[in-house]
């Protein structure tokens, strides 16, 4: 894809971001009571993160997207056949050495990269949006404490005076330390 292509794609699709945020904070007060009396359990949080999201993804991953799509086109189109045809061998794994793959054209590798790291991107950009989130963190917290009592450990609350950053310091019980 030329540059001027990538950049027009990439004006493209901040233009409809742009809009979507500005009619956001425009009518925030008619979506907050929206939110509240659907109860839906969505909040401006949660909306603003989503939207964030969104915004990334498609600024980042659906480029990928359309470059490997049209990569593929460009390699041409098999007629389709039938069912039969194309299920033929599906569960087949195709062994490409090494030697074979780098001696493919440049572009063929790129599209090849970019598909391959487009969906564990997506997943690190979900965690950080969403599993970074003060209600994420709070079931992490439940999670930890459970685990630590079928081990048998227990919190023990320090004096207010003597805490830092968490209000919890993790200790085995007085019986298994001696």
């Amino acid at each position: 894809m030329p540059v001027r292509a990538i950049r027009s794609f990439y004006l493209g699709a901040l233009f409809p971001i742009g809009l979507t945020f500005r009619n956001f904070l425009r009518r925030r007060a008619t979506f907050n009571e929206l939110l509240k009396s659907q109860e839906t359990g969505l909040t401006i949080n949660r909306y603003v993160r989503l939207m964030a999201l969104a915004s990334v993804e498609m600024i980042i991953v659906f480029p990928m997207s359309v470059a490997a799509l049209v990569h593929n086109a460009s390699l041409g189109l098999n007629p389709w056949i039938s069912w039969e045809n194309t299920h033929y061998d599906f569960g087949r794994i195709s062994f490409i050495s090494n030697f074979l793959f780098r001696n493919a054209p440049q572009s063929t590798i790129v599209i090849f990269e970019l598909t391959r790291w487009c969906v564990p991107l997506a997943g690190f950009l979900f965690f950080i949006f969403f599993g970074l989130a003060s209600e994420a963190r709070k079931q992490y917290k439940h999670a930890f404490y459970a685990v630590q009592q079928v081990v048998g450990m227990r919190p023990a609350t320090l004096k207010y005076s003597d805490r830092k950053d968490t209000p919890y310091v993790f200790m085995l019980p007085l019986a298994e330390c001696y």
